[in-house]
């Protein structure tokens, strides 16, 4: 095989027989323009020559309307995972891209005569994809595990070894999508040094993924893009840089037979596991890093927070309304125990002098108010835009703009309550819930109930083993413990070891 790098999750891979395309994301920003691809792909209108394409999960920054729009305009073969939630390959079919496949959870299909394509399942609406040509194995995990406990990661890593016991290739995500923690603060956390320990934790993933399935070479990838918001570009610059991964890899994963760890960068090739180092950003690197080159490729904000029109004040009272209503719609998913006592104060940043809504749940129903200021009962504030809202109040996944996409920030008042406070900004989207589709499509839910029974039995029994053995990273991921600001507690609870960089502080 030889694969061209060409931005974040997308990968132009010619097997010989057939070009496959991966993942494509170039054309614009993603999540109401928050996520802006970095460093801009190179040889990116190459990806048109593919005729098969396969997307992993439905998350913007991999299933991109505008940049297939563009790259399909002769038909093409795209490969979808089968997901309980049928809108998603219904809206793919209404693109006209080709012919829409949806890839069933562990079964093979034929590309060509010497080509197989494999779709696994994973947590969330992730997939892991496995290509076979020519006597190779390429396994694209990309963001399937990385953010994931310990106890999922290896029952994925397991089952992949005794399905494809000798793996040539990984490309794997490492960092990036940090919401949670990066978007909540509270008073006596660190910011940045939470945020640089978050993502510590997705390479140290990165890395056991890879000890586990023993490649011959694997490549951190699909963490290509930046926040250009001015108070949220310190996102960016607490990142982990991919040329220090092989390097952590060796000394707190090392042992005989290393796989080779590589630092790609758009226009670099992979050919037969040997690195091809094209990429004219090699050239352009400071200190590992290309955070200097961010204003010269965006020398004009793009983000949400920019882009907001700002609206009338006279809006705010038909918001209050449409808030109302949401949330009202909103209770059905939620046990009333959990709402006991819940909140908090929102507004929208381009009014943010015409005042905040007061959001209460009185135990029967919720109320929200306009006021000056925001109440001093709240346990939270939240400030986003109205387009924001709008994207994620009116569509199925539109909250992953808002939270996903930083699109908002969110001051936790009360860390006592900090589950609470993620449970108000959950009640600000409007994500389909499986059941209620399980009512609307039963025989598509036992089809996938049914598909996914395997990986989900070995995933519960592994989960609940290693709680029971209170084994290390198990129920950390999501833990309110990243708002204390206690980093060294933190580390000691994840097992992360410290870096050179902090041990010389």
């Amino acid at each position: 095989m030889k694969i061209a790098y060409v931005s974040h999750a997308c990968l132009l891979i010619d097997t010989g027989t057939t070009l496959i395309a991966t993942d494509p994301w170039f054309d614009g920003p993603a999540f109401c323009d928050q996520w802006n691809v970095f460093p801009k792909p190179v040889n990116s209108e190459a990806v048109a020559d593919a005729s098969v394409f396969l997307i992993s999960h439905p998350h913007e920054d991999h299933l991109h309307e505008p940049t297939l729009r563009r790259l399909c305009s002769t038909p093409k073969r795209v490969f979808y995972p089968f997901y309980w939630y049928p809108e998603t390959i219904a809206w793919l079919r209404s693109l006209e891209l080709g012919e829409i496949s949806e890839a069933r959870s562990g079964k093979a299909y034929r590309i060509d005569c010497d080509t197989c394509v494999t779709f696994i399942g994973a947590p969330g609406q992730n997939s892991i994809i496995v290509i076979e040509a020519g006597g190779e194995v390429l396994v694209n995990v990309n963001d399937a595990l990385h953010s994931e406990a310990n106890s999922i990661i290896d029952v994925y890593v397991r089952h992949l070894k005794r399905r494809w016991p000798r793996i040539d290739t990984v490309f794997c995500g490492f960092g990036g999508a940090s919401y949670y923690p990066n978007a909540l603060h509270a008073a006596g956390k660190d910011d940045e040094a939470i945020a640089r320990l978050r993502e510590q934790l997705f390479i140290h993933n990165f890395c056991r993924i890879v000890q586990g399935l023993e490649p011959r070479t694997a490549v951190p990838f699909a963490a290509d893009f930046v926040l250009l918001s001015p108070h949220q570009r310190w996102i960016n610059e607490v990142r982990f840089g991919r040329e220090e991964i092989p390097a952590y890899f060796r000394k707190h994963f090392g042992g005989q037979g290393q796989p080779a760890i590589y630092a790609m960068y758009p226009g670099d090739f992979l050919t037969n596991g040997r690195l091809e180092p094209s990429s004219p950003y090699r050239s352009q690197l400071q200190n590992g890093r290309l955070d200097h080159l961010i204003d010269a490729q965006y020398p004009e904000e793009v983000s949400a927070f920019r882009s907001a029109d700002r609206a009338t004040v006279t809006s705010l009272d038909r918001w209050t309304s449409r808030l109302t209503a949401h949330l009202e719609s909103q209770v059905k998913f939620h046990p009333l125990r959990a709402l006991d006592g819940l909140h908090f104060s929102l507004r929208f940043r381009e009014l943010s002098d015409a005042g905040w809504f007061d959001v209460q749940w009185t135990g029967a129903r919720f109320v929200v108010t306009i006021s000056k200021a925001r109440s001093p009962l709240s346990m939270a504030t939240i400030e986003t835009t109205t387009s924001v809202l709008e994207t994620s109040i009116e569509n199925d996944w539109g909250g992953d703009a808002l939270m996903i996409g930083y699109a908002c920030d969110i001051n936790v008042l009360d860390v006592r309550n900090s589950g609470k406070t993620r449970m108000c900004v959950s009640l600000l989207t409007r994500y389909p819930r499986p059941k209620s589709y399980a009512f609307r499509y039963p025989l598509r839910t036992l089809d996938y109930l049914h598909q996914s029974a395997p990986m989900l039995l070995a995933r519960t029994k592994h989960t609940v083993r290693s709680r029971l053995l209170r084994k290390a990273n198990e129920n950390l991921i999501a833990s309110p413990h990243w708002l204390t600001g206690d980093v060294k507690a933190i580390r000691k609870a994840l097992r992360l070891p410290i870096l050179d960089s902090e041990s010389t502080v």
